[in-house]
């Protein structure tokens, strides 16, 4: 499947927002970097007709679906569809007619905004969409329950079931109970959104799986003794949970990692691929049989990086049949070891196409004869091009964030540096045009078990387009490097974790690329609570700090995540290990100005971190500014245009001048 070459098409009217200088060594305006994405998912109809984009008209617009004709990217779509308080966030083909749209719907109620999650069909050509599931509360035997559960509990895709073209798996609240909805999960005909089949779940499990037929085989729940996730299974045909893995760090502090990745097998149904650290310090990739409860093959490990996947292509005329293709794994970013021939020699003539970038093919067409491509790399934030093989080449479709060329964005590499006692940590570089040394920040990443990829860097890009070298060390407990990397990290946040993230500036000044009287620290949740550590250490390296929805006060984060409010993050797991120093008691060590910023309806970490410690500066008068993100979380999807605009002057501004930094 030769890629012949790259056809300049694309998306009518896709949104150049902002206008890029006709100068590339002009600073662009901030909206350039600020704007919400123009595009943001893209998939094909099975039979290869039809495009589903889901996009804005401005850049901070709602996101809506549009569907184009893939035979003619130039023209305007043939549906749209959105309303005003309606963010789309995914659609996905079940068959050549039907799609099924995710999306989220803000309500007013009085003073309070509230966003529900739910799920859509569309049939191509019509004019509205049906709500996934049907579902009517009776308000006359239900009462305000059938209130509650009207206003507030949405619906979530289980799973598209890929084999079966008229249903999928969906997840809703049925019920209210004494502790809350009582979920069910249903197989819903997209066409009627009629409920085929349900079962009631147990309110002990969550992130529940199906296989292929649709059946529950799959569901996790939290060990609170132990702080571990229990992975469960079902053999095929039963209906009794059995215990088949845990994910986590035991009352030992030994980390375990296990996850399920799917059921490819069809001629076992009781086959499933697990990842797994059970006999090594990075993860592989296993065949696991339920029956048995055991592994039965390893078919893939790195040496150096913890395996995350695997790759499969469907048969055409048997959807439920999967081919193995190739398996993924957590290296610099975007690594596949590919076993096909025909899949390697497709990808690696994409990447000549398209190079210093991280290709995933997205979204296919039965047949493969028509590929949906994302390209994400330093210089290339996401943007989508589809492949054709009877045109032969690649199309553009369009770009989510068009204001940024690739001549006002900067390179990226990824290192590794010795920390002061000569353990290597893996970090990522990016360097501005021009020559060091630099300015620079270390910018930490959150978590902190969690970890960076190279490729398209917001906040990295933004600093370097300002003049700034910016290093993402993955300190210890950063996630992805294998066992010994994540556990060297327990119990010292702010120390050991601390230390190899000051080194990481050091490297940088050795190298050449940083002024070692210009840095600075900044970070978001873990690294907010880096830079809170950061401001206040003897000696410090830097001369000013950034913390952006940082944790500020360890007994109050501790105490959480020993509560039932914290099950499903992904911090909980490793809770005892969460001990080290408290930025609180060290307000009166501050020795840099502070930049705080923080969401104001923050979940993962509430605002009040971010309040405490600003009146603890107050108090010790230390030098400070806080920026509060009104309607902001935490998350990058709940950040959007008009929050970036507040936060990407103040920091530049802030690093600039009251930081010195370019003096």
């Amino acid at each position: 499947m030769p890629l012949i070459r790259l056809v300049s098409a694309a998306l009518a009217a896709s949104l150049a927002v902002v206008a890029a200088p006709a100068i590339a060594q002009e600073t662009l305006p901030f909206e350039n970097f600020a704007q919400d994405p123009a595009i943001s998912d893209v998939d094909i109809s099975p039979d290869g007709k039809w495009l589903s984009v889901v996009r804005r008209n401005s850049i901070d617009g709602d996101p809506f679906l549009a569907v184009y004709d893939a035979q003619d990217l130039t023209g305007e779509w043939e549906q749209a569809y959105g309303a005003r308080g309606m963010r789309v966030s995914r659609a996905t083909w079940v068959n050549d007619d039907y799609m099924i749209m995710t999306f989220t719907q803000q309500f007013d109620e009085g003073e309070d905004t509230y966003s529900v999650s739910k799920v859509a069909s569309i049939r191509r050509g019509g004019s509205s969409f049906t709500e996934l599931p049907q579902v009517r509360f009776d308000r006359r035997t239900q009462g305000a329950a059938a209130d509650e559960l009207t206003r507030y509990s949405g619906a979530r895709v289980i799973s598209t079931l890929p084999s079966d073209d008229e249903h999928i798996m969906v997840s809703y609240a049925a019920s209210i109970g004494r502790d809350g909805p009582i979920f069910e999960i249903a197989k819903v005909d997209v066409a009627s959104g009629a409920i085929v089949s349900s079962t009631s779940t147990n309110t002990r499990y969550s992130g529940y799986g199906v296989d292929q037929d649709g059946d529950i085989r799959t569901a996790s729940y939290y060990d609170t003794s132990t702080g571990q996730q229990v992975i469960v299974a079902r053999e095929k045909g039963d209906d009794s949970w059995i215990e088949i893995g845990r994910s986590g760090a035991g009352l030992d502090a030994v980390s375990q990692s296990f996850g399920i990745l799917g059921f490819p097998n069809i001629d076992n149904m009781n086959e499933i691929f697990v990842v797994s650290n059970h006999e090594s310090d990075t993860a592989g990739i296993y065949a696991y049989d339920i029956a048995k409860q055991d592994f039965t093959e390893l078919l893939f490990r790195h040496p150096k990086y913890d395996a995350s996947g695997y790759r499969t292509i469907r048969d055409e005329e048997n959807p439920r049949r999967q081919y193995l293709t190739g398996f993924a794994y957590d290296g610099r970013g975007g690594e596949v070891v590919w076993i096909d021939e025909a899949e390697k020699a497709f990808n690696e003539n994409l990447d000549e196409i398209l190079p210093n970038a991280n290709n995933d093919i997205v979204s296919t067409s039965r047949d493969r004869s028509v590929r949906v491509i994302r390209s994400n790399g330093p210089r290339t934030p996401d943007t989508y091009y589809l492949y054709d093989e009877a045109r032969g080449g690649l199309q553009l479709i369009g770009k989510s964030l068009p204001g940024l060329t690739e001549e006002a964005l900067s390179d990226m590499e990824f290192v590794t540096y010795n920390a002061r006692d000569g353990y290597e940590i893996p970090a990522l570089v990016t360097t501005p045009d021009g020559e060091g040394p630099f300015p620079a920040i270390v910018m930490p990443h959150g978590g902190p078990t969690a970890r960076d990829y190279w490729g398209f860097d917001l906040w990295a890009q933004l600093f370097a387009h300002h003049g700034y070298a910016v290093i993402q060390p993955q300190y210890r407990m950063s996630t992805g490097f294998g066992r010994k990397h994540l556990e060297d990290g327990f119990y010292e946040w702010g120390k050991l974790q601390q230390d190899d993230i000051d080194d990481a500036g050091q490297y940088l000044v050795d190298e050449g690329i940083a002024d070692p009287d210009r840095l600075a620290i900044m970070g978001w949740s873990y690294g907010g609570y880096s830079s809170f550590v950061a401001s206040a250490r003897d000696p410090n390296p830097y001369k000013c700090a950034i913390p952006g929805a940082g944790v500020s006060d360890m007994a109050q984060i501790r105490a959480w995540l020993y509560s039932s409010g914290s099950s499903r993050d992904p911090l909980a797991k490793y809770r005892d290990t969460v001990t080290g120093l408290n930025p609180l008691e060290m307000a009166s060590s501050v020795d840099v100005p502070v930049l705080i910023i923080h969401g104001t309806e923050d979940e993962r970490v509430p605002i009040s971190h971010s309040d405490k410690f600003a009146a603890a500066l107050q108090r010790e008068g230390k030098q400070f500014e806080y920026i509060k993100l009104d309607g902001a979380n935490h998350f990058f999807g709940t950040i959007h245009y008009e929050h970036w605009m507040e936060m990407f002057p103040a920091m530049i501004d802030w690093l600039d001048n009251t930081c010195g930094l370019k003096n």
